[in-house]
């Protein structure tokens, strides 16, 4: 056996050799052959390796591959522990233990030993049910088979055992606790943390407790974490920017009433509260009135149908689900495991019956409203169905272990945090949490009982499909949409919901579609729209959120969330990013999570001002462009009816119909979009309301709950396609002696009249249209309506309703606002850039430095792109005259602002050329030769701007682009703030083909194999605007957390900081400070370093035997490359950052 493995292994290793030398021979021209010996290996080397290897030319060469065949091995493998673990855990609940058993029993039988040994929960979950059911006598059987297999015994497994040695009767069988005490030692486990390994419930811990005690009655747990105000390294950094927060602020720095402390807060509301949120979460859904619904209407005969229908479905549906649970216990008890549907009969059965039916039964109204109008992805309501499912199930577990009263218990003393401001200055919300939940439970405060993943493929998507086509099969109306008139009558019966198929682009894939009849019949039905379904996690929190206290821990009261999101495309590959942040230690994510517990602890009230306007335009049902207030798809113009395919006017109709079913498709999103919105807010409007954040994986934060938050879609801000205005601050603060004045700035700067005034202009001019602003607020929709021609509408006519108030108050000073003020990076990235590369021309064009009036980088390139015009005018170049009085603003601007996320030249030209589109004059025969023209004046005029911008993006590139096309390895860095990122761009390629021989058969007999590499493109691309969006929102956490630190309400939208109008001048200092500190640091330096360390000290091998250490030489060429490539840093420019300090307009 020994020799055999030695002989796979030598094998292993040669394959690599000759891939390597393969490749290095394509590289350089050689002929195509492959060297089948070690000497003809080591001569093929040889000549490879006298050639040079210079910078323009370097040979791919894969690196050496670190796994070994039971690395392999263990991959193939892992996907299969997955479903053990799931089914066996929900067997368990599902009260099937036989099931159980057999499940265990097949793993044991088919899995290798070295899976076996490394997979020791499996076990530990079924002797622990066992235990469980009092059959400790088989529970022992399994261990002492475990135990010959020689397999890696854990904490958890002494855990077990030492449950398993306490019998109903409550008496303790030393035997077994000697036994499991003596696995301490034999693999050298510390019994002090044992609660530590796994989370157990409360009942759990008394029963180990005793237990050990039994045997060694002095025992005392370690606790998790010691938290105490000596105990730094528990509490704070590792990270020297935030070493000034890591003590708190003097009582005469902080505002003495802290950020969250409001007199509308009181103890016994915020429990209630906390109990409402609760019951959602356990319900996983909750409705909501639709604010579009008619009221007080009688219901007809068409309602009356509906009543029916809708109880027949739930009675079809109750009748085929028990059925498909009766045939798989039929199919089971007989032993026909064939069919994969078996695999799944113990996730049916692991709640009540009842809850299937109702997520049934409510997803079909879920689909209804989605599919009224537009498809929707099979795949999508799969997986929809699944994780409901899951979700349900998670939450039952977390109820059997009574972490109900466990979270309730805690909770109840952390709002002390929010009642005494004291508490606020000495602790941010995860160093409270964890003393709270430490001082109550010491030996394990976690709130959260690990449930193993249910395999996304296997099961969430195999369970959602079942629940589906149980849906599609009973979800039946009458064709006539009458009730039988007995219940011998039958009546002709067609689908709810039919399949089509679509083409996304690349492929055909399946959708779900309404029937339309069915739909038309519904606009006759009253109140059928009454209620909206929501998911809780999709809704803002009644109390604040449980912080994030790990970086698995945090959000929702039960419900869990990652706390990184995976953009959708690459959600499939979230794996291979879970496993390089898993190995990253907790306190690099302390800065990030802290961060985003002020973002999530900052309360918010509904403006009801705002909402009652906003309804008013909504239910006219016309809506309104300028106020992103879409119509309903009912108003919009019926298309022409399609003629006769010979008539002339057939082609002309056809293009019309598409046109018209594309707009009602899209206002029928948008439509939706505020209907949800609008709903939500109108529900919570007399709710204090919270905003748990999470992070995108480059460490920007955003709001969890995607319809109602202060954010909006990232696409719509700056559009008017976002009503922000709907919300404030529950916290309100006194205006104080500059407050009305910062109202009334940023009332104008909302606006987007005076950009190019100074701040005392635009308080000027605001004095000037006062009158307007007042009208605004008390007569929006029948007065001037001066608010509607801002570029931000809704917000700005929230701050006209708050400067009304404030004046009128007679005492401005004293007035208490809850009106957030904001300040506005200027072309943000492009600041971000030029402190990198200390860039001051460029620095300036983006208030960098201190100027009376704000700089525009966007009329100062187009002055740029107009100079070289006019010189190439003089030139004689043609399509320069033709240009000649277009160059305007807004025809570079979108170029100059996407500069920074890596617009490409044929990217940017597509943009000008949309702009000159609309422009009117220029002569459309010329638009696509003048968009690329003027892109390339665009470019060069930057790159004259921000020299060294084009420098450090360029670097970035060829950096990201050498790891990986040569390293196969995705691009990852640390923050400044120690965050680690990963660019998740991943793609699957199809390896080991075998060889073809002249004939063109196939020599080799082994079968195709995926692997998972870096998308080399988008890792490429994409490293630029990745890299410096995780500086902004480094940026912002600083921000964040020197707020926090001195007591201030804060909150952002990315690079656009809000607080209270009474302490704006003093987020704006600590906005610029923290900007400083942050570009102070040897940023690019730093990166450099850090890929070294990544992508060389951690691939150069140290082989010994022959040939391979001469590909080690080979290899080593092409780290040398890398190397050379990661320390030639760009050069700075001469930019004193330090003048950020005094630049009014950096942020304004």
């Amino acid at each position: 056996m020994a020799a055999e493995l030695c002989r796979l292994v030598k094998l292993h290793r040669l394959r690599h050799i000759l891939s390597v030398c393969a490749a290095s021979l394509r590289f350089n021209g050689s002929c195509s052959i492959t060297p089948t010996s070690a000497s003809d290996v080591q001569e093929s080397l040889k000549s490879i390796v006298k050639k040079k290897v210079t910078q323009e030319e370097v040979p791919f060469v894969e690196p050496y591959p670190q796994q070994t065949i039971f690395d392999t091995l263990e991959k193939r493998w892992r996907s299969r522990v997955l479903r053990y673990e799931a089914y066996l855990h929900v067997s368990i609940y599902a009260e099937d233990l036989s099931n159980a058993v057999k499940c265990v029993d097949t793993f044991l039988r088919l899995a290798p030993r070295s899976i076996i040994q490394n997979n020791v929960e499996i076990f530990n979950t079924l002797m622990l049910k066992l235990s469980r059911e009092g059959d400790a006598v088989t529970a022992m059987k399994y261990f002492n088979n475990l135990e010959s297999r020689n397999v890696n015994f854990d904490l958890s497994t002494v855990s077990v055992l030492l449950q398993l040695s306490i019998d109903c009767e409550g008496k303790i069988n030393r035997n077994i606790v000697k036994k499991a005490l003596n696995l301490i030692d034999q693999f050298n486990l510390d019994l002090s943390t044992i609660f530590h390994h796994k989370v157990h419930g409360l009942d759990e811990t008394e029963d180990v407790l005793s237990a050990i005690k039994s045997e060694i009655p002095d025992f005392q747990p370690r606790n998790y974490v010691n938290i105490s105000k000596n105990d730094a390294e528990n509490l704070f950094y590792d990270c020297q920017l935030l070493k000034a927060i890591e003590k708190p602020i003097d009582q005469q720095e902080y505002l003495s009433d802290g950020p969250y402390l409001d007199t509308t807060l009181d103890k016994k509301s915020m429990l209630d509260k906390f109990s409402c949120q609760l019951k959602r979460e356990l319900d996983c859904r909750f409705q909501i009135p639709n604010v579009s619904a008619i009221k007080n209407q009688l219901q007809n005969d068409s309602n009356k149908f509906l009543n029916y229908t809708t109880h027949d479905w739930r009675v079809n549906i109750s009748r085929h689900f028990a059925e498909s649970l009766k045939y798989l216990r039929k199919i089971a008890k007989f032993g026909v495991h064939t069919d994969e549907i078996v695999f799944l009969a113990p996730f049916l059965k692991c709640l009540p019956f009842n809850d299937y039916v109702d997520i049934m039964c409510d997803s079909i109204w879920i689909l209804l409203t989605c599919t009224e109008v537009q498809h929707l992805q099979i795949s999508y309501v799969k997986s929809m169905l699944g994780r409901i499912i899951r979700q349900k199930f998670v939450n039952r577990v977390q109820l059997d272990h009574r972490m109900d009263e466990k979270v309730a218990t805690i909770y109840e003393k952390y709002l002390q945090y929010f009642e005494n401001p004291s508490l606020s200055r000495m602790y941010n919300q995860r160093q409270f949490w964890l003393k709270t939940a430490l001082d109550l439970y010491p030996e394990q405060p976690n709130i959260r009982i690990n449930v193993p993943q249910w395999p996304y493929n296997d099961v969430i998507l195999k369970l959602g499909e079942f629940l589906l086509d149980i849906i599609l099969k009973e979800a039946t109306v009458d064709v006539n949409f009458k009730i039988p008139e007995s219940s011998m009558t039958t009546s002709k019966k067609k689908p709810l919901f039919y399949k089509v198929f679509c083409d996304s682009g690349s492929d055909l894939r399946e959708h779900l579609r309404v029937d339309q009849s069915f739909c038309n019949f519904l606009q006759t039905c009253v109140g059928y729209k009454n209620r909206l379904t929501m998911d809780v996690v999709d809704s803002p929190m009644l109390c604040p959120p449980v912080p994030w206290h790990s970086k698995k821990d945090g959000f929702c009261l039960f419900t869990p969330l990652s706390l990184i999101r995976t953009p959708a495309p690459f959600g499939k590959y979230a794996e291979k990013v879970d496993q390089v942040l898993d190995k990253q230690a907790e306190v690099k994510f302390r800065p990030a999570l802290d961060a985003l517990n002020q973002l999530g602890s900052t309360p918010w009230i509904v403006n009801q001002s705002v909402l009652e306007t906003a309804l008013a335009i909504f239910r006219t049902k016309l809506g309104d462009s300028k106020l992103s207030l879409p119509p309903e798809i009912s108003t919009l113009k019926q298309p022409p009816k399609m003629p006769h395919r010979n008539s002339p006017d057939f082609t002309q109709i056809a293009k019309l119909r598409n046109e018209a079913a594309k707009l009602r498709r899209e206002t029928y999103s948008l439509w939706m979009t505020a209907l949800y919105k609008l709903s939500l807010a109108n529900f919570f409007r007399n709710d204090i309301l919270w905003f748990p954040h999470s992070l995108d994986f480059r460490g920007r934060a955003y709001p969890c709950p995607p319809h109602l938050n202060h954010m909006g879609d990232d696409l719509n801000r700056g559009n008017k396609n976002d009503i922000v205005g709907i919300l404030q601050f529950a916290r309100g603060r006194k205006l104080g002696q500059h407050g009305l004045d910062w109202l009334k700035i940023h009332c104008i700067n909302l606006t987007g009249l005076r950009k190019r005034d100074s701040m005392q202009s635009r308080l000027q001019y605001a004095n000037e249209i006062l009158p307007h602003i007042l009208d605004s607020a008390d007569d929006p929709l029948n007065g001037e309506q001066w608010w509607r021609e801002s570029e931000e509408p809704w917000q700005t006519l929230a701050v006209c309703i708050e400067i009304a108030k404030a004046i009128r108050s007679g005492n401005p000073e004293e007035y208490v606002s809850r009106c957030p003020v904001h300040q506005d990076g200027s072309c943000n990235g492009l600041q971000h850039y030029a402190a990198l590369g200390r860039d001051e021309l460029g620095g300036r064009q983006v208030n960098l430095i201190r100027s009376e009036t704000p700089q525009d980088v966007y009329s100062c390139v187009a002055a740029f792109v107009e100079e070289k015009r006019k010189c190439d005018a003089e030139n004689g170049i043609e399509i320069a005259k033709i240009c000649e009085g277009f160059i305007k603003r807004k025809v570079v601007k979108q170029t100059v602002m996407t500069i920074v996320y890596g617009v490409t030249s044929y990217g940017a030209k597509l943009q000008i050329e949309k702009q000159l589109k609309v422009l009117e004059n220029f002569p459309e025969e010329y638009i696509s030769a003048a968009a690329g023209y003027l892109a390339k004046l665009t470019f060069s005029s930057i790159g004259a701007l921000f020299n060294n911008t084009r420098k450090i993006q360029n670097w970035l590139q060829d950096v990201a682009g050498v790891l990986a096309r040569d390293l196969k390895q995705p691009v990852q860095w640390v923050t400044p703030l120690d965050f680690p990122v990963v660019q998740p761009y991943f793609e699957k390629k199809v390896f080991d083909k075998g060889q073809k021989s002249a004939d063109n058969e196939q020599k080799s007999n082994r079968r195709p194999f995926n692997i998972v590499v870096p998308q080399g493109r988008k890792q490429r691309n994409g490293f630029p605007p990745n890299f410096i969006h995780s500086l902004d929102s480094s940026h912002m956490m600083l921000t964040s957390l020197h707020c926090q630190h001195a007591g201030l309400t804060f909150a952002s939208v990315h690079d656009c900081f809000w607080t209270h109008a009474s302490t704006v001048d003093a987020m704006n200092k600590i906005c610029r400070q923290q900007f400083v500190n942050l570009h102070k640091l040897p940023i690019l330096n730093d990166l450099s370093q850090h890929l070294r360390n990544v992508a060389i000290e951690n691939n150069v091998e140290t082989l010994t035997e022959e040939p391979a250490k001469n590909v080690n030489s080979i290899y080593n060429e092409v780290l040398a490359h890398i190397a050379k490539l990661l320390t030639n840093v760009p050069q700075k420019g001469k930019l004193n950052l330090d003048e950020v300090l005094d630049s009014p307009y950096f942020f304004s």
